[in-house]
């Protein structure tokens, strides 16, 4: 099990996720996304252990999307959720609504 992470603003730049001394930022670009998760799972569970939810005000600069986390993540599979609006013009930008 993930111990709790301790989450903050983070830094929109550089993107991708990078390691600072003690924690990590994870950085993404998107334009169109609504809501933005991380989620960490374990080798043997099929729902997250953790969910890290972005604030749309705190975690987000222009079109960036950042957040800062300290804790025991190491080993942890994860995932990037990101909802936003669905268009044919873009299938897959975001999943198609569940029915």
């Amino acid at each position: 099990m993930v111990t709790e992470l301790s989450v903050g603003r983070g830094e929109p730049l550089p993107l991708g996720l990078r390691q600072t001394s003690n924690a990590f930022n994870f950085a993404v670009f998107s334009r169109n996304a609504h809501r933005v998760s991380l989620l960490f799972f374990n080798d043997i569970d099929k729902e997250p252990v953790q969910t890290i939810l972005l604030d749309p005000v705190a975690n987000r600069t222009g079109d960036i999307w950042h957040v800062h986390f300290s804790g025991d993540a190491r080993g942890k599979n994860n995932v990037l959720k990101v909802d936003g609006p669905w268009s044919k013009r873009l299938p897959r930008a975001f999943l198609a609504p569940s029915p």
